[in-house]
């Protein structure tokens, strides 16, 4: 079903404008959008609108051609290891959690932190707990620092290490749940949706999210 529908967005890619078939590719590809990105293709639109002039060779796009790697991956992510924390909770610095291949139990006593780590597992992945990362307060920068960590992933053939900062998307880890204590309350409390949709249609929200923050750069550059 996933190659399914890749198949169909490479052949409903294909009509799209330059600039929203770069930011699909980016998409698909589990970019993490920086303000860089958005100028780039910001650039692009207007470059197809013809309102300037090309500063550059534009690259060639790899999506929506056919990917072979895209087919063989089995899409089984395992989660290994979060660590180089930054600004999360009073988390002491230099500490490395590990996943085992099974089951990785942690416990400590309360206040030691275990939170700290779940709360950016859930933001990065899905959680329908407290979504938000508390910095450390300790700090004189906590009401201006970003919380963030190194989350470390493998497709079984090879590893990555993404850069997770608070309040950003994280479309690699998508498919992870964090289930807490937090999270119990709205599950017996609240209301509980239930919907499916192929994996690969995803990419359509993101990209529409994504479009949408270029045309805000675009209005704004307008106004101005």
């Amino acid at each position: 079903m996933m190659m399914n529908v890749l198949n169909e967005l490479r052949s409903w890619a294909a009509t799209l404008p330059y600039w929203e078939q770069a930011a699909l590719e980016k998409i698909v590809k589990g970019a993490q959008f920086t303000e860089s990105d958005y100028d780039e293709l910001l650039r692009y639109l207007l470059e197809d609108e013809g309102l300037v002039k090309p500063i550059e060779q534009r690259p060639e796009l790899q999506f929506p051609i056919k990917d072979d790697t895209l087919e063989s991956s089995s899409g089984q992510i395992k989660l290994l290891r979060i660590f180089n924390m930054q600004d999360v909770n009073a988390l002491v610095s230099g500490q490395i959690l590990t996943f085992g291949p099974e089951l990785t139990t942690i416990y400590g006593a309360n206040g030691s932190g275990k939170s700290g780590y779940a709360r950016i597992l859930g933001c990065a992945g899905f959680t329908r707990g407290d979504e938000d990362v508390l910095p450390d307060i300790r700090k004189l920068s906590y009401t201006t620092a970003i919380p963030s960590a190194d989350i470390e992933i493998s497709d079984g053939t090879s590893h990555k290490i993404i850069q997770y900062q608070a309040g950003s998307e994280c479309p690699e880890l998508s498919q992870f749940y964090v289930f807490d204590s937090t999270s119990v309350h709205v599950h017996l409390t609240g209301s509980n949706t239930f919907s499916f949709s192929p994996a690969g249609l995803s990419s359509l929200t993101q990209l529409a999210k994504v479009t949408d923050k270029v045309r805000q750069r675009l209005n704004a550059k307008i106004e101005k």
